[in-house]
């Protein structure tokens, strides 16, 4: 994970699904830069009836929202290949 004065940039799915769970229930707002496409999220922890961690999703640009696995969070969304790609951070509030 690469930590700067402004940013916090996870470097796989588990440093972002460490990231996202050190928030205690708060939403954190993510930033995706790929190339010539820019896409802004806000991302938060969820657990399901089972136990198993999610991904929740709310997609800026176009108000929709997802639930998404680990797994999942690399084939339904954008977030998994700008994670590989260092496109994605978060902003640094400390």
């Amino acid at each position: 994970m690469k930590v700067t004065d402004k940013y916090i940039k996870p470097e796989s799915i588990e440093e972002l699904k460490q990231i996202v769970s050190e928030q205690d229930g708060r939403q954190i707002d993510g930033f995706i830069g790929l190339g010539c496409c820019r896409s802004s999220k806000t991302i938060w922890v969820e657990e399901t009836p089972t136990g198993q961690f999610r991904f929740g999703v709310f997609n800026d640009i176009d108000g929709s929202y997802q639930s998404l696995s680990v797994n999942t969070i690399k084939t339904r969304s954008n977030i998994g290949e700008a994670v590989e790609n260092g496109a994605f951070w978060f902003w640094n509030t400390n």
